[in-house]
């Protein structure tokens, strides 16, 4: 009851300060059983590996961005492309895939990698670091999903190679015939460049942000669009779900013998709705935020896109608060 939870609250445990550490029981239904014999000690030695772990990812996480990035370019894609027998020249010349595929490629390959971050953050804070509860679990993970997010977006910034004008007196570069060597693939773009430039002169930063930003307003639009469009459709489908309650339907269905097997306490997990994942949708939200304020004034036309986004936010996130988690 409640006016027991009070008074357990204020009962003295015991006579010496800083012995113990005591909080509030959490729900029975937010414990991790499997973690509830972690040590305290150990499990703050575990936190910094895990927090360690996080800061080396983060460091190289750069390199699989500009992977990403460099999927815009078709001479990378013809590197990649042709050891298979693809012939991107054909593709190029597609209507179709010149207007919707290539240009939505490398939004679309980045947001699938991103969406294997919360997964792997998941995995290391329950079966590695022990946390004992779903909440504490989900909030380390939403942190740092977030903070990978940040790092992304100024990543993608950096990633991309500024416009600057030529000279008027330039003189023009004779024509040369085509060389018939393979392409060279530039699998990095220039965000190693811009960071070696940085290194060396820690004043660049800000001039190189001043002549990037404006250069990245539409990739972000076209990041906003893909998230109002697939990522909402994707979480109002719901494909993996409908896989999962249909493989557990499948196996444990009514009348198999591993359905009469199950303990109530089973049954009940089973049959239980999903938790909403707040540590995978949260960094979402606030990075669609963070877009809409940096480019708000750089490239005001970000804004309706946002706005749209939030708005098929509220109806998909809404409807399945009501009728699925």
């Amino acid at each position: 009851s409640r006016l027991a939870a009070a008074e357990a609250r204020q009962m003295l445990i015991s006579s010496r300060a800083f012995e113990m550490m005591t909080s509030a029981a959490p729900d029975h239904r937010d414990i991790i059983w499997a973690n509830v014999s972690n040590a305290w000690g150990l499990g703050l030695l575990r936190d910094a590996v895990g927090a360690a772990l996080t800061a080396v990812f983060a460091v190289f996480w750069p390199i699989p961005v500009s992977f990403c990035q460099s999927l815009a370019n078709i001479e990378n894609l013809k590197c990649l492309l042709a050891p298979v027998g693809i012939n991107v020249d054909a593709l190029n010349r597609n209507a179709f895939f010149g207007a919707w595929v290539k240009p939505l490629l490398p939004t679309l390959a980045l947001l699938g990698l991103i969406q294997l971050l919360p997964v792997l953050f998941r995995l290391l804070v329950v079966h590695y670091q022990r946390v004992k509860n779903h909440a504490a679990a989900q909030e380390i993970v939403l942190t740092r999903f977030y903070y990978f997010q940040l790092i992304n977006f100024y990543v993608t910034v950096m990633a991309v190679r500024a416009r600057v004008e030529p000279p008027l007196l330039e003189r023009p570069r004779p024509h040369r015939p085509p060389s018939l060597r393979p392409p060279r693939c530039d699998r990095q773009g220039s965000i190693f460049s811009n960071m070696q430039e940085i290194v060396q002169k820690p004043t660049a930063l800000f001039q190189l942000m001043g002549q990037k930003f404006p250069f990245v307003g539409g990739y972000f639009i076209t990041v906003v669009v893909s998230m109002a469009t697939f990522g909402t459709a994707w979480e109002l489908a719901r494909p993996l779900a409908l896989l999962g309650a249909k493989l557990k339907q499948s196996v444990f269905g009514t009348g198999s013998q591993r359905a009469r097997r199950l303990t109530a306490q089973q049954r009940r997990r089973l049959s239980a709705p999903p938790q909403m994942p707040f540590a995978r949708v949260y960094p979402s939200l606030l990075l669609v935020i963070t877009i809409c304020f940096v480019y708000a004034v750089i490239t005001p036309a970000v804004v309706p896109f946002c706005a749209v986004y939030f708005a098929a936010a509220e109806l998909v996130y809404k409807r399945n608060l009501l009728y699925v988690y």
